[in-house]
């Protein structure tokens, strides 16, 4: 789930990229303007579009996506880091 302030939360479902006990893949994952872009190995980069959290003009937050091992880190400006697991 993805939370921002004043706005909705999203779950954003996951369960595909995992695949327990036979899946030797590594996932990255970075985030260009609205867009997570998340990359398994052999297999082209998705698009998550996250405009959705875009407010232009009404929030000043920031945005940032990092991968660590299966956890994707979701951090937004003065909010603490949140954990997606991707296991």
């Amino acid at each position: 789930m993805v939370k921002l302030s004043n706005v909705a939360t999203e779950t954003l479902d996951l369960s595909y990229f995992n695949n327990t006990g036979t899946d030797t893949q590594t996932l990255t994952g970075t985030v260009s303007g609205t867009d997570l872009l998340v990359k398994l190995s052999n297999v082209a980069t998705e698009t998550l579009d996250l405009s959705y959290f875009n407010n232009t003009g009404t929030d000043t937050q920031t945005l940032t996506g990092t991968v660590s091992g299966t956890d994707l880190l979701v951090k937004l400006s003065n909010v603490a880091t949140e954990t997606l697991d991707l296991s």
